[in-house]
């Protein structure tokens, strides 16, 4: 009862800067609950994973939200709004839209290539989706069609063991777990995960709260791979992700860039078979436009990389007039 009363005034303390890194679906209810009852303002509202959350950087003003509300700092009708969270999925992303749909609003879906390697791909329900049961709801009715096209079984109630997690994980002193919690939630080395809840936590509490600032310990060197994405699953399941936003003209798809995948034909290839899969014309590739000095590791950009991703972003948006 006190995590679900915190979780949902949690956004009229902190803002829109970017969720937890591990939120509940109570935290993105309170967030789309906020959203729709407030309609002075349109909203750029960014719908990605740890790349757009701004893993590796410690002030939210350094990510993608930041940069973009710099671009847009004249026009006070417009609020960021960063609902990316690490680990999300497309499926997460279309339930969000449908959940917090505006039409006066502009939405922009993050596609991270490194989801298509057959080790992201082939992942069940469990493993892939970050809000289980805003999802089981919200795309109840789509049941037999993922199990049919992809094998993505969406159960129709939570397994009673994936409740009790979620209680646990809640009552857990999570600071005290951080580096085994990230590590094996998300598949992040823990120095270069961020620590949100104390970072939101330390100006209601901060005496039992030593806050360690996030870090980089050394530019990684980067094993460049070679993959063919023909016959991912991925490309099937964001087909029929894309399929059910198709009706709705605000939602605009960004291919990231990445400094995992060699760039030459079979990438080159990989990525128009991205954009075939996404069932929209509003489409913006970044493919090869971001340079390997501006990546933290294989995926994560350093601030200069969200400063450039911005930059782009506000052109492409400028080119359909939105918002």
């Amino acid at each position: 009862m006190i995590w679900i009363a915190f979780d949902w005034k949690f956004f009229e303390w902190v803002g829109f800067d970017r969720l937890l890194m591990h939120p509940s679906d109570n935290e993105i209810l309170s967030v789309i609950d906020k959203i729709r009852t407030d309609d002075k303002k349109k909203r750029i509202v960014l719908l990605g994973d740890s790349i757009i959350w701004g893993v590796g950087i410690n002030d939210p003003q350094e990510t993608l939200t930041g940069h973009l509300s710099k671009s847009y700092a004249d026009r006070e009708d417009i609020h960021m709004v960063n609902l990316s969270v690490p680990g999300n999925s497309f499926l997460d992303a279309a339930t969000t839209i449908r959940a917090a749909y505006n039409e006066n609003d502009v939405y922009l879906v993050f596609v991270n290539p490194m989801l298509f390697d057959h080790y992201y791909a082939d992942r069940d329900f469990e493993e892939v989706v970050r809000f289980k049961e805003l999802v089981q709801r919200n795309l109840r009715e789509m049941r037999g069609t993922f199990k049919q096209c992809c094998g993505l079984m969406i159960p129709e109630n939570t397994p009673w063991i994936a409740r009790v997690d979620s209680v646990l994980f809640h009552i857990i002193p999570l600071y005290h777990n951080r580096d085994l919690i990230t590590k094996s939630l998300i598949g992040l080395q823990p120095s270069i995960a961020v620590d949100a809840l104390l970072n939101r936590m330390r100006k209601f509490s901060p005496s039992p709260f030593e806050r360690k600032t996030m870090h980089i310990e050394s530019d990684p060197v980067v094993e460049k791979e070679s993959i063919d994405f023909t016959g991912s699953r991925m490309l099937v399941i964001l087909r029929q992700v894309t399929e059910l936003l198709q009706d709705k003209e605000n939602v605009y798809y960004v291919i990231l860039d990445d400094n995992r995948f060699k760039k030459n034909v079979v990438q080159d290839r990989n990525t128009i078979l991205v954009k075939d899969a996404i069932a929209s014309d509003h489409i913006l590739d970044l493919y090869r436009k971001i340079p390997t000095e501006h990546f933290l590791d294989s995926v994560h950009m350093k601030p200069s990389g969200h400063a450039l991703l911005a930059d782009r972003i506000f052109r492409f948006l400028s080119q359909y007039d939105a918002p």
